[in-house]
């Protein structure tokens, strides 16, 4: 239940970015997302989108939450979430993402921008990871 995503290899090539975080910052990241319950790590590799799933059997929950692009050196360059109608509605007005990409569905692909401080970029991953639950459950996905 991958999304699609709507760019390609060159689009993509040129918004990899030197970041001012350090590189330990990313590296604790990616652990701190793999570490939240029912997380799960999908495809991984250079120059192929990871995802991050939600495989949660209890509910009859397996969906693509997150979707992370990493550099040569393996380190997150760019994450994205996917998000729900509702909570679009939600995190649209917080302005909490710096680009937004429409999926089939009713969903959306979401960039998180990883210049804001640890705090915050962790505040909206288990904001998005908590409001996916019952979105999920109810939908029976």
């Amino acid at each position: 239940m991958s999304p699609d995503l709507p760019f390609d290899d060159a689009d993509r090539s040129s918004r990899l970015e030197p970041r001012s975080r350090a590189d330990d910052e990313f590296v604790a990241l990616q652990a701190w997302i793999l570490g939240l319950p029912w997380v799960v790590s999908g495809n991984r590799g250079v120059d192929v989108p990871h995802h991050i799933v939600i495989d949660c059997a209890p509910l009859h929950v397996r969906h693509v939450w997150a979707v992370v692009f990493s550099g040569t050196d393996d380190l997150m360059t760019e994450l994205f979430v996917v998000v729900t109608a509702d909570l679009m509605c939600i995190v649209f007005e917080l302005g909490w993402f710096t680009g937004i990409v429409p999926l089939d569905g009713g969903q959306s692909l979401c960039r998180v921008d990883l210049e804001r401080s640890s705090a915050h970029v962790e505040m909206v991953l288990l904001t998005t990871y908590g409001m996916m639950f019952p979105a999920l459950a109810q939908s029976g996905d």
